[in-house]
């Protein structure tokens, strides 16, 4: 009977200290997403939808030289690449440019690519603050990325699928233009939403 409440209390303290973790993401990320709305505020933001290529000096930066950096912008310490809006979820993130396991507690982070390139993945722990339901995208679904010059990438959810922790090849050579992913519970796999550019319903986001 001992070691069965043993086990109990070492179960809820655990489960306590998950919570409290999930509160803690949730609430810096949110607090560098009202920075970087801030930030972006006075930005004339830009969705390139491919109607003006035959103008070279038109094309943005980014369509001209895909392999340059993103711009990157200091929030609570943090240096975050953009805001990935999933409106059909009405959930939105910061986005940190690298991943480590310390910034995973704070924010969704670059796991690999770039949207310039349409190849950027992006991962995050499975919160209730973060990740956890993506598993509510359904396929069209809207997800926009933001990056911190004002330029909007607008995408359509395409597939869902489970992968498991060694296939990093497939993860990152998927030939979609942005993948999102999460532990599943158990931690055994992640679950991964594919996506792809929807130049059919650009939009661009009112930060306000």
């Amino acid at each position: 009977m001992i070691i069965g409440l043993l086990l109990l209390a070492t179960a809820l303290l655990l489960a306590g200290r998950n919570i409290l973790n999930d509160s803690k993401a949730g609430n810096a990320s949110d607090s560098m997403v009202e920075q970087m709305h801030e930030a972006l505020s006075g930005s004339d933001l830009q969705y390139y939808d491919g109607s003006n290529s035959a103008n070279l000096a038109d094309l943005p930066d980014y369509i001209r030289f895909p392999d340059m950096e993103l711009p990157v912008g200091t929030f609570d310490g943090q240096e975050c690449i953009g805001i990935l809006q999933l409106p059909t979820l009405d959930k939105e993130f910061a986005v940190i440019g690298d991943l480590t396991y310390d910034n995973l507690y704070y924010a969704p982070c670059r796991f690999y690519g770039t949207p310039y390139k349409n190849n950027m993945v992006i991962a995050a722990h499975n919160f209730y603050s973060h990740f956890t339901y993506i598993r509510n995208l359904e396929l069209g679904d809207s997800v926009i990325f933001i990056d911190m010059a004002g330029n909007v990438f607008n995408y359509k959810v395409g597939d869902t699928e489970v992968l498991q922790p060694y296939e990093v090849e497939k993860m990152i050579d998927s030939q979609w233009d942005l993948s999102l992913f999460t532990c599943t519970f158990d931690s055994a796999s992640r679950f991964t939403v594919r996506c792809v550019n929807d130049n059919t319903n650009a939009s661009i986001v009112d930060l306000g």
